[in-house]
């Protein structure tokens, strides 16, 4: 894993260290589509025979996008992409809209949409409870702090 950032913080009475970042190996990436398939087939969000191997991924999971994972007790617990692409998944497959003016103005390279936001439980035993939105805001921050490098300005 490229490691973004890190949170240090005490969960049931232990010393535990969150770290987000970008998965850099094929173990990540595949644990990676896995927790997603778990997440999404738990909450019927997908038709589980639709997907191999019980890894959720599409088309954009390859060569369009950015992932992003948060990991504790080197599992991950936490995934999002970044999708870059000419025309973005929301106005081309899900919703047609009129751009705003101010959104038209900004070239379609430097656009991007954030896709398949997931957090799972963290509980290593019954004392123990991990905010979900720690994660997720790492998460995020992993992202604006990969798009301020990429110039990604818009989405």
């Amino acid at each position: 894993m490229k490691i973004i950032k890190e949170i240090q913080l005490n969960i049931g009475n232990k010393d535990k260290i969150i770290f987000f970042g970008i998965p850099d190996n094929q173990r990540e990436v595949d644990e990676m589509h896995k927790l997603r398939y778990k997440v999404y087939s738990e909450k019927n969000y997908i038709d589980k025979d639709c997907f191999e191997d019980d890894k959720e991924k599409d088309e954009y999971d390859e060569n369009k996008s950015y992932h992003f994972i948060a990991k504790i007790d080197d599992r991950i617990i936490g995934t999002a992409r970044l999708i870059i692409d000419h025309y973005l998944p929301t106005e081309k497959d899900c919703f047609k809209f009129k751009e705003p003016k101010k959104l038209n103005k900004i070239s379609r390279e430097n656009r991007a949409e954030i896709s398949r936001l997931i957090v799972d439980k963290y509980n290593s035993d019954k004392n123990t409870y991990l905010p979900r939105h720690i994660v997720m805001l790492g998460i995020i921050d992993s992202i604006v702090q990969l798009s301020l490098e990429k110039n990604l300005t818009a989405g």
